[in-house]
């Protein structure tokens, strides 16, 4: 629980603007919890277009529900 309310603290001060840029880190160290608290977080505060970069990401991938589109942009940096 107290990890959760941290979780959510963090992500409020960070992603507080619109449009900004946050770089999630790769693979197995990607902050499954942090990545979506962010989205969930975004959607409450009317957030729009926090473009989330990665290279490669592990695990559910929740900021890429159809509920979080417009949201969170999920940017790549390898496209194929």
């Amino acid at each position: 629980m107290i990890f959760q309310a941290s979780v959510i603290m963090i992500v409020s001060l960070c992603c507080s603007c619109q449009g900004m840029k946050v770089f999630v880190h790769s693979a197995a160290a990607t902050p499954l919890p942090l990545v979506a608290a962010m989205a969930k977080w975004g959607k409450k505060a009317g957030l729009k277009n926090v473009e989330v970069i990665h290279i490669h990401t592990e695990g559910p991938g929740e900021h890429g529900r159809p509920e979080y589109e417009g949201v969170v942009a999920i940017i790549p940096f390898f496209q194929f």
